[in-house]
């Protein structure tokens, strides 16, 4: 993924304004508290520790920082349910239960937290308190 980035930004006439660090979610290599944003799409879900990778994103926020997520939901039916078990142990992904991402944020400190639910997949934000 950091090739293919590099090389749509240059094309992009873009490689001036950006760069790309390989890193650990769960243990970002960057200063705490500076970033305005965080976004984590597409693989909150595939952490071996997702609460640790959410302590991480918090504490990169600098306060009024937001945070954006995007992942798995689980769904409400007994038979969707019960797939998704099978799937998911099978390929190894986490499914979230409805509200288990929102709480996580609100318990970390976060404001105006938001939630849209699409299918199997979810987008939450919030703010982190200043």
């Amino acid at each position: 993924m950091l090739a293919r980035a590099v090389t749509d930004s240059g094309a992009a006439g873009l490689a001036d304004r950006a760069a790309y660090v390989r890193g650990d979610a769960q243990e970002l290599p960057f200063v705490e508290g500076v970033f305005d944003g965080v976004c984590c799409f597409a693989a909150l879900h595939l952490f071996a520790d997702p609460s640790r990778a959410l302590n991480r994103m918090t504490a990169m926020l600098a306060p009024g920082g937001r945070l954006a997520i995007f992942t798995s939901v689980r769904g409400r039916s007994a038979a969707l349910r019960t797939w998704e078990s099978v799937a998911g142990r099978r390929s190894g992904m986490r499914l979230f239960e409805r509200d288990e991402v929102v709480r996580g944020l609100e318990r970390r400190g976060f404001n105006d937290v938001k939630q849209l639910i699409t299918g199997v997949t979810q987008f939450v934000g919030g703010t982190r308190a200043g």
